[in-house]
């Protein structure tokens, strides 16, 4: 736990998990912290000011409060930029949901790690700078990057792209489930 009870943070949202009636629970990456888990009471009603500024692949600054529970609360969200224009674009939000789950998975908690959160939000700027359908594919450059600052990955470039997706899942014991949905789209886009 942080020693204070309240504490601000710059955050990437990660991920998001509904709980409750109104409540969200937030996987955040921040460049202090590290990737942490809090909980975002009432998040989810229709009149909550807070709710656009915490969807996945935002950059917020976060005022939490350490509670008696494992989860920190959220108490102020105030946006850094949502990346309005890469919304627009569905390969580019397909991107930036890899990104966001390919870090979510790798990362520990709470281990602070600032020189990934400057590549995350360098990656997503290039990604919200994208002119429409001319968005780069960046999902492969963007895993083996993370990968070798992690240090599972050498300089070398092995394993080549086709075992690149499978190595990761072996690494995370899980299926990275946003790569399914860029190949959907690529599919969709080569047989119109």
């Amino acid at each position: 736990m942080i020693s204070s009870h309240i504490y601000k943070t710059e955050a990437i949202v990660l991920g998001r998990k509904n709980t409750g009636e109104a409540d969200r629970i937030l996987t955040l990456f921040t460049k202090t912290y590290g990737k942490i888990r809090v909980l975002a009471k009432g998040i989810r009603k229709v009149r909550s000011r807070r709710a656009s500024h915490a969807e996945v692949f935002c950059r917020s600054v976060f005022l939490l409060h350490t509670g008696k529970t494992q989860l920190d609360l959220v108490t102020e969200v105030s946006p850094v930029s949502s990346y309005q224009k890469l919304r627009k674009n569905l390969t580019a939000v397909g991107t930036a949901y890899f990104m966001c789950e390919l870090v979510g998975k790798l990362l520990p908690e709470r281990q602070e790690n600032g020189e990934i959160y400057e590549y995350l939000v360098r990656q997503l700027s290039l990604l919200d700078a994208g002119d429409g359908d001319a968005v780069p594919d960046l999902t492969e450059s963007f895993a083996r990057r993370l990968l070798r600052m992690l240090g599972y990955l050498d300089e070398d470039g092995k394993p080549d792209s086709r075992e690149l997706e499978a190595y990761i899942e072996e690494i995370t014991e899980r299926r990275i489930q946003s790569l399914r949905f860029i190949r959907r789209l690529e599919e969709a886009a080569s047989s119109s």
